[in-house]
């Protein structure tokens, strides 16, 4: 059998076990679903991974509605074009002191948060096609404790771009990009700060740019406190907005457009024009209404619009 062929077969052998996993485990009623906006991402390409949990059942479940890899009750599991497993373990973890939540019969909670790089470095460094599966640890109100698996997913990473992936990716400064992509920031990061400025220079059209340009700008839209320094860098409001506006929706997902337009609404109140500011919030608020999984967004965005009101008035 030709090593394509082995690989093709290992590929689908693990799609296979993990669509077998829900009739093993699971909570009757709860379903667990993960997507991607696109099937298919270019090398190098910030990918977000949005998970769906949903209640099929006729009464309602209560559980720590935590579906974000970060609060330690989500795991997901990769595997690259060769079958091995590459693993992703977020950069940071969060704690927690929330109560069960409700989740009705006919309801869904959602959240969405990238995967392209964790704790180990870049997820995604070859193209081919990269199998994903989540795990949903359910934690009740009474102490029991579940574990729900998703769909498998068949996520592509394209060659189209390789060139700026792998400059992207390459050596400690790709390491430093990718956590600034990560975290939206990090002026310390300076290593990899150039390295992303080097890519858009080189490599300008490259969809990794677009994301950058959107990292940077919510990081100028808001003082950055450098320990290194011991001095805190001021809001460059005038500077987050040209980086922000030069970042195409068309290549971003929601998650990553709610940001931009919340980063220019604030630069746009911080130089005085409520009005632009206003048209931002309303893009922001259309899709935080339209998609569940960019809710978490909602109290940001109440807050900024209350804020815009007050400037009117």
């Amino acid at each position: 059998m030709r090593p394509d062929h082995v690989c093709i077969a290992f590929f689908s052998a693990s799609l296979a076990a993990a669509a077998a996993a829900p009739a093993r485990e699971g909570t009757p009623g709860l379903s667990l679903r993960i997507e991607t906006e696109r099937t298919s991402y270019s090398l190098g390409e910030p990918v977000y991974l949005t998970t769906r949990l949903s209640n099929s059942g006729s009464d309602e479940a209560r559980f720590l509605a935590m579906l974000n890899p970060v609060d330690g009750m989500l795991t997901v599991s990769v595997r690259d074009p060769k079958g091995e497993g590459v693993g992703y373990v977020p950069l940071s973890s969060r704690d927690g002191d929330t109560p069960p939540s409700p989740l009705p019969p006919r309801g869904e909670i959602a959240t969405t948060f990238p995967i392209f790089f964790g704790a180990d470095g870049w997820v995604f460094q070859t193209p081919g096609r990269y199998a994903v599966v989540a795990s949903f640890n359910v934690q009740g109100g009474k102490g029991e404790s579940r574990v729900i698996r998703s769909n498998p997913l068949e996520i592509t990473i394209s060659d189209e771009g390789a060139a700026a992936g792998r400059f992207l990716m390459e050596g400690p400064a790709g390491l430093e990009a990718g956590r600034f992509l990560v975290w939206r920031g990090g002026d310390h990061l300076q290593r990899g700060l150039r390295r992303l400025r080097e890519l858009a220079e080189r490599y300008p059209a490259s969809p990794a740019v677009d994301h950058y340009r959107v990292a940077l700008g919510r990081s100028l839209a808001r003082p950055f406190k450098n320990y290194m320094k011991g001095a805190v860098r001021p809001a460059d409001y005038a500077r987050a907005l040209e980086e922000l506006g030069r970042a195409r929706d068309e290549v971003l997902p929601a998650r990553v457009r709610v940001e931009k337009y919340l980063g220019q609404a604030t630069s746009l109140l911080g130089t005085e024009k409520p009005a632009e500011a206003a048209e931002a919030l309303r893009r922001a608020r259309a899709l935080v209404e339209e998609r569940a999984e960019v809710a978490n967004f909602r109290e940001q965005l109440e807050r900024l619009e209350r804020y815009g009101t007050g400037r009117k008035n």
